[in-house]
């Protein structure tokens, strides 16, 4: 009997070693055929990304990043003040708003403002900007000396002392009539007598279709070789000639600017929107002392903190 009941021992346990052995053959065999199966869409197996085979691309195309589109023509944003110039703007969108800071510091500012006959009378632009900026702190105003062409003429105090706390400025109206986009490079020494905070550039009118990409690209070169990275320059769109006779220079001033993140102060614009833009106008080309005022208030309010 007892040695009976050690082979009936020996048996249960073989069986029972069996049993397991075939419990996980079974399991095994159910995991191999699981790893072999694809998952369900759009789930991911667990060592691998997710499937996005199932998931149908957005439809439309994709909303523009800010500031990448033209705006007003006063550079007053649609949704944000940093927006002003240049929902226009390519890869440093940040030059208005540059261009701003500069001028609501409370140090000594220098700025230089280049441009051709639409902004070297007293009445003009320039002075007209001067004398706004003039209410609240200390402003000089420099004319370009036209009849030499070297240098400017003596300084006019528009303000000894301001009232807001800021520091001088002092504005130099680099115009010639006459002077294209070319002109800043043959003149650059004399117009730039001294460092500068901020450039405004002011030309179009004598420009045409096959010079003005060239004159103008040159131009921005020449600039920021002259006064480094840091220094805001910002262009003005000139207004519309009569009956908009330079509308394809303007474009092509505007598709540089955009090319090179440059600020733009649509003046175009501005005058557009008055619905009779040559009624601004005292000839084919100049504005009149009403055009004169618009354009001072529309570079004042695109220059101005927000």
């Amino acid at each position: 009997m007892h040695g009976g009941g050690e082979g009936t021992t020996t048996v249960r346990w073989q069986d029972l070693g069996l049993a397991l052995l075939a419990v996980a053959a079974a399991a095994l065999t159910i995991l191999m055929f699981r790893s072999s199966a694809p998952p369900p869409d759009g789930v991911a197996p667990a060592d691998g990304p997710a499937s996005v085979a199932s998931a149908p691309p957005p439809s439309g195309p994709a909303a523009p990043p800010r500031d990448t589109v033209p705006d007003s023509s006063t550079g007053t944003p649609s949704g944000s003040d940093d927006a002003r110039e240049t929902r226009q703007a390519g890869p440093a969108a940040s030059s208005l708003p540059s261009a701003r800071a500069v001028l609501d510091g409370d140090g000594p500012v220098v700025v230089a403002a280049l441009g051709d006959s639409t902004g070297n009378e007293t009445w003009e632009w320039v002075y007209g900007w001067g004398r706004a900026l003039a209410r609240t702190r200390p402003v000089t105003v420099l004319s370009w000396n036209e009849w030499t062409g070297q240098g400017y003429i003596e300084p006019r105090v528009l303000s000894p002392e301001g009232t807001g706390g800021q520091g001088p400025l002092t504005l130099y109206s680099g115009h010639h009539s006459g002077a294209s986009f070319g002109y800043v490079v043959e003149h650059l020494e004399s117009l730039l007598p001294e460092p500068v905070d901020l450039v405004v550039l002011n030309f179009g009118h004598n420009n045409t279709v096959d010079d003005v990409r060239d004159e103008l690209e040159a131009a921005l070169t020449a600039l920021r070789s002259a006064v480094g990275p840091e220094v805001p320059v910002v262009l003005t769109l000139q207004q519309p000639q009569r009956d908009d006779a330079n509308a394809e220079v303007r474009a092509t001033v505007r598709e540089v600017a955009v090319a090179r993140g440059i600020g733009v102060i649509d003046v175009a614009r501005a005058f557009e929107e008055t619905g009779e833009p040559d009624e601004l106008l005292a000839d084919d080309v100049h504005p009149d002392e009403q055009g004169a005022g618009l354009w001072t208030e529309t570079v004042a309010r695109a220059l101005s903190a927000p």
